[in-house]
């Protein structure tokens, strides 16, 4: 970042996902959290019924967070996947998680974008402006989707 060196907020985001997974009252923790190594593992797993649903934050994605305080700023992404064929009320629940935290990183990433600049005393363009109102792009991906028609056998 300008004036800041490097920032490696992947591994921030990362570690504070942890964070906040591990229970202090020695109860399990509502959601369990796997780091897993690619984008290809996560969707496996989700095929095979592993996962509810994951959160992928790109290899770029500092690299672009950081590009919003210059003269050509990229909006980073973060990528989320909902396995909605595991359990459709899972499935609900982990998107509304998942977008939640997507929602806080935009609030997070904003202030720290937006004092960061004020320090600079940096005057934004219009463009600019906009790209701050949500500067974390928030993907959502469903797979194993249930489709519009759900059938129920009774027994």
């Amino acid at each position: 970042m300008p004036q800041q060196g490097k920032v490696n907020m992947r591994g921030t985001i990362t570690n504070m996902v942890k964070e906040q997974a591990t229970s202090t009252d020695r109860e399990e923790p509502v959601v369990k959290w796997i780091n897993v190594n690619s984008q290809e593992g996560v969707l496996k797993a989700l095929d095979n019924q592993e996962y509810y649903g994951s959160l992928i934050i790109p290899k770029d994605f500092s690299q672009k967070q950081s590009s919003l305080m210059t003269l050509k700023p990229e909006k980073p992404e973060i990528i989320v996947f909902i396995n909605q064929g595991m359990n459709p009320v899972a499935a609900t629940l982990t998107e509304q998680i998942l977008n939640g935290m997507g929602d806080n990183l935009n609030n997070g990433v904003q202030t720290q974008v937006l004092k960061g600049l004020e320090k600079q005393d940096v005057s934004l363009k219009a463009d600019q402006i906009d790209l701050l109102i949500g500067p974390v792009q928030i993907n959502v991906k469903n797979v194993n989707e249930v489709g519009t028609e759900s059938i129920y056998i009774l027994k």
